[in-house]
């Protein structure tokens, strides 16, 4: 499952983002299972289910297809009564909320459903 980021679609339109790569499989977030992993790495994650972020940062493959190849510590440890659109949509939007903005606000609520304590920053009193 491949989540997309207003930088993902400004990537594709080349606005502001310098090409780095001649080809490219876009979207930095996504969800899934592991199917294989590199020297190194532990094999018991094979087959773990994972959330996926910053795919494309520094790397042409990113979440947008059947299959992509990210650093381990790039792949997050999903519960199983997580769906996948639910840890494709974390990422990027999960790893930048403070406390102002459609995303942070989102991201802010959806703690508090689940019973969270938020402590935010914000940069100025009229945002608060």
């Amino acid at each position: 499952m491949s989540g997309v980021n207003p930088t993902d679609w400004q990537a594709r339109s080349g606005a502001g983002h310098p090409k780095h790569f001649l080809a490219v499989t876009p979207h930095l977030d996504g969800a899934g299972t592991i199917d294989a992993v590199g020297e190194g790495i532990d094999q018991s994650r094979v087959g773990l289910r994972v959330w996926v972020f910053m795919a494309t940062a520094g790397r042409p493959t990113g979440t947008a297809a059947e299959f992509t190849v990210v650093p381990a510590e790039r792949a997050v440890p999903l519960p199983d009564e997580a769906a996948f659109a639910f840890g494709a949509s974390l990422g990027v939007p999960a790893l930048t909320a403070g406390g102002y903005g459609a995303v942070r606000h989102a991201v802010i609520q959806l703690a508090r459903w689940a019973g969270a304590t938020v402590i935010s920053t914000i940069s100025g009193p009229e945002k608060a």
